[in-house]
């Protein structure tokens, strides 16, 4: 009984103690902090990427590399990055001394540079200064339609998809983590002149009878699924799709009608006419659309991912739906033009 008293008595004195000896409760223990570097921070999916993880400052420390004539012509949004605690390095992808200087003490490696823009070279550059700074993921610049689909004869004359599985390769031959996200098409560049979608004059084409469905989602929702994704264990080598939405021309065009108020003519282009057309102009330039619309028609679970994407996984983001990016449009007709819809 003696005993019994006693440690009574003491756990009560511990229990009303004004020090400080207790436990803390599990969620007022300190978060750790990972250390993020992005490149193509000025770009429009970059710009996004970057705006998503300085909102997340509680969770991330995030630096950009910024070439300087990026830095000058681009104060503006270097300013924003700055006053919202971005650490902004002054470096070019092309140099392996400024890329080190960066990727030192990073957990996470995000390139976001345009594909069309970044040579092979860069990205090993990029790769090779991750690894050597002891980088833990790797996410290289991709996002666009699942290329693994593709018959390899299909994928060798597919503009820029050798450089992303060359890509890939060189980030396992190093033994780094990485995560590939595929979304389908942009919205800017699915939704524009060049991709056959033209509100003004009511047009809507489509590769044969339209009835193909294609995925899409905005930039800016990709950038608010990247913090989500980096750090998640199950996207460890491996490619996370991404769906924000998926429509067949003839359902964008309803849709369209709806939106604009008026009747939206679907013109039809066979598979013979795109082919002939690329043939005519050349494998570049703006060719890259009706190439893309070939393989999409031809290869079409490449870029439609409705029933196997892996938002589920991160329920935090809710991409926006096409009405709305149509409304946006139609309210803001200034954004719009032959080559896509300019970020906003």
């Amino acid at each position: 009984f003696f005993f019994f008293f006693f440690f009574r008595s003491l756990f009560f004195k511990l229990k009303n103690c004004p020090c400080s000896c207790s436990f803390p409760h599990p969620s007022k223990a300190l978060t750790m902090v990972s250390k993020v570097l992005i490149t193509g921070a000025t770009g429009d999916l970059g710009e996004k990427i970057a705006h998503a993880f300085l909102k997340k400052q509680h969770e991330f420390e995030t630096t950009l590399i910024i070439r300087k004539e990026g830095i000058a012509n681009k104060r503006e949004k270097v300013d924003q990055f700055r006053a919202k605690g971005a650490k902004i390095i002054e470096g070019d992808l092309d140099n392996l001394e400024d890329l080190a200087r960066a990727c030192k003490g990073q957990d996470y490696v995000i390139s976001s540079a345009a594909v069309v823009h970044l040579s092979a070279g860069q990205e090993t550059k990029l790769i090779k200064a991750a690894h050597e700074a002891g980088v833990k993921r790797f996410m290289p610049s991709q996002y666009t339609s699942d290329y693994n689909l593709l018959p390899k004869e299909e994928l060798m004359t597919a503009i820029h998809f050798e450089h992303l599985i060359e890509a890939i390769q060189k980030i396992e031959e190093t033994g780094m983590e990485w995560t590939c996200i595929l979304n389908g098409n942009f919205n800017q560049y699915q939704y524009c002149k060049l991709q056959g979608f033209d509100p003004q004059a009511g047009i809507v084409t489509c590769v044969e009878d339209g009835n193909h469905k294609i995925s899409a989602m905005s930039t800016e929702d990709i950038g608010r699924f990247i913090p989500e994704i980096i750090v998640d264990p199950f996207a460890k080598n491996r490619y996370i799709r991404l769906e924000g939405h998926t429509y067949t021309r003839r359902q964008i065009k309803t849709i369209a009608e709806e939106i604009w108020g008026k009747k939206f003519e679907l013109i039809n282009f066979t598979i013979d006419e795109i082919i002939k057309q690329r043939e005519d102009n050349g494998k570049f330039d703006e060719t890259w659309a009706p190439r893309y619309q070939e393989l999409f028609y031809k290869w079409n679970r490449m870029a439609n991912f409705e029933g196997i994407s892996d938002n589920w996984r991160y329920p935090n983001v809710v991409p926006q739906p096409l009405h709305a990016w149509f409304q946006h449009l139609k309210d803001h007709p200034d954004q719009y033009d032959y080559g896509g819809v300019r970020q906003y």
